[in-house]
Parts: C-alpha cells; sequence; structure tokens
C-alpha cells in the first residue's frame, strides 16, 4: 500500500527548490546591514531614499536597515546615518538666589541643580521644586527650556530660550523671585 502524497509536503519542496536556486544570486558582498539603536527607520525612509538617488534599492526590517549594496556604493547614506542616530543630550539645570548676601528664606527651597534628558520633562531626582523641566535643543549654543507649573488648578508651559553656560534671572511666573538660572550641556551626541 502507497500513502497518499500530502499537499504540504509539496509546497515545501517547492519553496526549498525556490531558495536553493536563489542562493547563488543572494551575494552577501552586495548587501549592506545598518542597525539603528535611537531612531526608528521608517522616520527616515524619505530621507534614505533622497540620499541614495536612486543608487541602491533598500528594506526596512524593524530596526535594521538592509542596503542591497555594498557599502563603498554608499558611504554618505552610511555617515548620514551615523549623524542622525544619536540618543539624547545631557543637560544640567543650576539654581541659585540672585540675592546671596540677603537673609532670604523660601518654604519651597529649589535643589541646587537638576539633570535634564533632552525631550523629556522631569522634576529631578529628589526634587522639592513641584514644577517640572524639558529642555530641547535649538542650537549649537542654546536651547529651549519648557517649564511646567501649575496656576489656578491649570498647568502652564512657560517657555525660555537659554545660551548654554551662562547665568540668566528665571521666569517669576514659575519660579521663585530673585531666581538665577544656568543650563550646562553635560553631554551631546553631536559633534
Amino acid at each position: 500500500m502507497v500513502a497518499p502524497l500530502k499537499k504540504h509536503n509539496i509546497s515545501q519542496a517547492l519553496v526549498y527548490l525556490a531558495l536553493v536556486l536563489g542562493l547563488p544570486a543572494c551575494d552577501s558582498s552586495n548587501k549592506t546591514i545598518v542597525t539603528l539603536h535611537h531612531k526608528d527607520p521608517t522616520t527616515l525612509e524619505k530621507l534614505i531614499e533622497t540620499s541614495l538617488g536612486g543608487n541602491a534599492e533598500f528594506t526596512i526590517t524593524g530596526s535594521d536597515i538592509i542596503f542591497f549594496t555594498n557599502k563603498d556604493k554608499i558611504s554618505e547614506t552610511l555617515d548620514l546615518l551615523r549623524l542622525l542616530d544619536n540618543g539624547p543630550s545631557l543637560y544640567k539645570l543650576n539654581f541659585k538666589h540672585s540675592n546671596i548676601n540677603s537673609n532670604h528664606y523660601s518654604t519651597n527651597p529649589l535643589p541646587e541643580f537638576i539633570t535634564l534628558i533632552e525631550g523629556r520633562f522631569s522634576k529631578g531626582d529628589n526634587s522639592i521644586t513641584p514644577n517640572k523641566f524639558k529642555v530641547e535643543r535649538q542650537g549649537k549654543d542654546s536651547s529651549l527650556l519648557s517649564i511646567a507649573f501649575k496656576q489656578n488648578q491649570n498647568v502652564t508651559i512657560q517657555y525660555v530660550l537659554l545660551p548654554h553656560n551662562q547665568w540668566h534671572k528665571a521666569p517669576t511666573a514659575s519660579l521663585p523671585k530673585n531666581t538665577l538660572i544656568k543650563l550646562d550641556l553635560i553631554n551631546s551626541p553631536l559633534p
């Protein structure tokens, strides 16, 4: 007695045959795989297409971009991806009172500093201020500080453009009077 041939075995055989026939065409030297660690590759798809200028094809799978060419032919695109795939910068927001010699007392004292991660609202470790702060890079030497605070039962956000490493008078709506703030760039992934 002969057992009947199962259909899925034939389809499996056809898949294996297609793979075997396709293997000589797949040359690993004609493929470059780039893994992004901080950016979603799908958000950079148009930029990659423009950078390649139609000279190479690519596909995106997860956090990998597979270019169907060797890396020598797409070196400018690889440099661009290396530049764009950076993590957020770290900042140190410093506080001090402008009247150092006065007998100043606050019922809500500010911390000496708060460490901030670019693009995220943060209150800071063990911070006693009710405000939340967020910083976003605006240029080589300046960043935009957002201060979220409660005012009349509503959350209000105040924006301050600050040059790096310089003391400035803080906005009085969100921070106590006579407060100075300074924003230091601790770590920047940008060159």
